[in-house]
């Protein structure tokens, strides 16, 4: 269920970032809630051990990251908080870095 979970939300924040991207209108707070809100997930499934390989809790983040740095993004309004929520919920999430 976690891992379904975490997907949801990820494909629900990129999409976030894709209409605020085409919009140039800026959709942080509903960015960086659904990234909170997945920030949590992936570390209570972590901290339960409802997933064993970090690697697939940590896809989620990776995939929103990579879509940031693609160029047709790299004028998305707010991409720079973005970027940084991500790295700290990166950082706070207590899954080992690869």
């Amino acid at each position: 269920m976690s891992i379904h979970a975490t997907r949801t939300l990820s494909e629900a924040c990129k999409a976030f970032i894709r209409i605020s991207t085409e919009k140039n209108a800026s959709y942080k707070e509903l960015i960086r809630n659904t990234l909170i809100d997945l920030g949590d997930l992936v570390k209570s499934a972590y901290e339960k051990r409802y997933v064993t390989n970090p690697a697939l809790l940590m896809q989620s983040f990776t995939e929103i990251g990579d879509l940031l740095e693609a160029s047709a993004y790299k004028n998305c309004p707010d991409r720079e908080i973005i970027l940084g929520e991500l790295r700290r919920l990166m950082a706070e999430s207590g899954l080992p870095s690869s």
